[in-house]
């Protein structure tokens, strides 16, 4: 379960969204009264920048500019260090800055821009272009929304380095499933059993990822959200499941034997020696379950697929009626 920011973004009102900043010092100030924002993004530019000389020659000019917050009875104080815009645009640049607001802090919030570098002294005969405009602001309002029993990812990228969106691919391993308290993780993702430490018919306290078939079936055959669960359990298993509690390292359905469980992931386990040809050979594990279940299909099915991924015989004395 994850909880994931949602921007919901709000512009500034018509005739509210320019505002430019004087060069002697006079800040252009705006006041957030809306409780629910938790960010403003501010949009700060110039039409153009530049000095031109009356020989046609042009050199760069420079605006420097630092923004302040004022929470509900109090001062202001400087948000960051002071930025800077220099050089030469014969056109229109803006860039944005994000102000994040204290959880703390109260309503309403002012937001003010102020330049900091004197405009500079326009020669005679010299064009001077560096006005310097507050264009617009941006409400975000970060809301919590809950994602449950899912995988969420997400990232930015620079349009500078990719001009289209690229391409992505993800390696999904799955769900995590319960495991015997005996059990190790290979890096195959087959399970390793501590010979000096016989099976228990527990389970350790924490779920973890493995492609062992047989724990992965023992999971769908006890799982009460993906799985028969609910035709598994008995209705006092079922009870304490709803109540999170039966996830305990001794909390094993009285339906299932655990055992021939621990017998059928051992023999998938284990590690088998497979030719490459004449002098080279592999060691692999002897069963695997590297499988997504992407499709809505009837679960009996599924079991029926999982189970004769492994051992045939003994999943057909199990279950009879699957070809």
């Amino acid at each position: 379960m994850v909880n994931v920011g949602v921007e919901v973004e709000r512009k500034a009102q018509d005739g509210d969204t320019t505002g430019v900043v004087s060069g002697d010092g006079t800040p252009v100030t705006r006041q957030i009264t809306d409780t629910d924002v938790d960010q403003v993004r501010i949009t700060v530019g110039t039409p153009s920048l530049f000095f031109a000389k009356p020989d046609g020659d042009v050199e760069g000019a420079k605006i420097q500019y630092k923004i302040e917050i004022r929470y509900s009875g109090g001062s202001f104080t400087q948000v960051g260090e002071e930025h800077t815009i220099s050089g030469i645009s014969r056109g229109l640049y803006q860039e944005k800055q994000l102000i994040v607001f204290d959880p703390n802090g109260a309503f309403p919030i002012d937001i003010r821009v102020t330049r900091t570098h004197a405009r500079y002294v326009r020669p005679e005969g010299r064009t001077l272009q560096d006005d310097f405009i507050w264009y617009d602001y941006t409400e975000k309002v970060l809301e919590k929304t809950r994602f449950p029993n899912s995988a969420v990812t997400g990232f930015k990228i620079d349009a500078k380095q990719f001009p289209n969106v690229p391409t992505r691919s993800y390696r999904i391993r799955g769900i995590k499933v319960r495991i015997p308290h005996n059990a190790t993780v290979r890096s195959d993702g087959s399970l390793e059993y501590d010979s000096s430490t016989p099976f228990n018919g527990t389970f350790k306290a924490a779920r973890e990822w493995t492609n062992d078939p047989a724990w992965i079936l023992f999971d769908l055959l006890t799982n009460t959200r993906y799985g028969m669960g609910s035709q598994i359990l008995t209705p006092e298993e079922l009870e304490e499941d709803k109540a999170g509690n039966f996830e305990g390292a001794s909390d094993v359905p009285s339906n299932l034997d655990v055992y021939s469980f621990q017998q059928a992931s051992a023999y998938c386990g284990e590690q088998v020696t497979v030719s490459e040809g004449a002098l080279s050979s592999i060691c692999l594990q002897r069963a695997s379950a590297d499988t997504g279940r992407r499709l809505q299909v009837n679960s009996g099915n599924v079991l029926c697929i999982q189970g004769n991924a492994f051992l045939g015989s003994w999943w057909h004395h199990c279950c009879p009626g699957c070809a």
